[in-house]
């Protein structure tokens, strides 16, 4: 989350996202999937931390490994194979919508830890089911 100042000097919240550049690593089709979406990959990364099978999908795609790969159902754009995807697909665009994943259950702090033993070898599951 930014602010940025419009033309009138009000502040205005934002925020900013990055899109692309994202590159076709493969087309689905009713006839072959039984329906029709695109896979793009995002960020490159090195072929030595790639699994064998990912490296046959992007060599088949004519693509570097991507560390981020994702499906999008009814993409009106007709795209193909290797073609690469860039923010100039929201232009025009007056509102986008998205989500995020992250929520408060998912913060920094990650799971409560659980006490396996105590001094006289109870467990703290076996104290709380007596």
């Amino acid at each position: 989350m930014t602010s940025v100042f419009s033309a009138e000097g009000k502040n205005v919240p934002c925020t900013v996202i990055e899109a692309g550049p994202c590159v076709v690593t493969q087309v689905k089709t009713v006839e072959k999937d039984g329906y029709e979406a695109v896979q793009l990959g995002f960020q490159d990364k090195k072929e030595k931390h790639t699994t064998k099978p990912l490296m046959g999908h992007f060599k088949k795609a004519g693509v570097t490994p991507k560390k981020h790969l994702a499906e999008f159902k009814e993409f009106e754009t007709e795209l193909n194979l290797g073609d690469t995807v860039t923010v100039e697909l929201f232009e025009g665009a007056d509102y986008v919508d998205w989500s995020s994943v992250w929520n408060i259950e998912l913060s920094y702090e990650g799971t409560a830890p659980v006490s396996t033993s105590f001094k006289n070898g109870l467990s703290l599951r076996c104290v709380r089911n007596k």
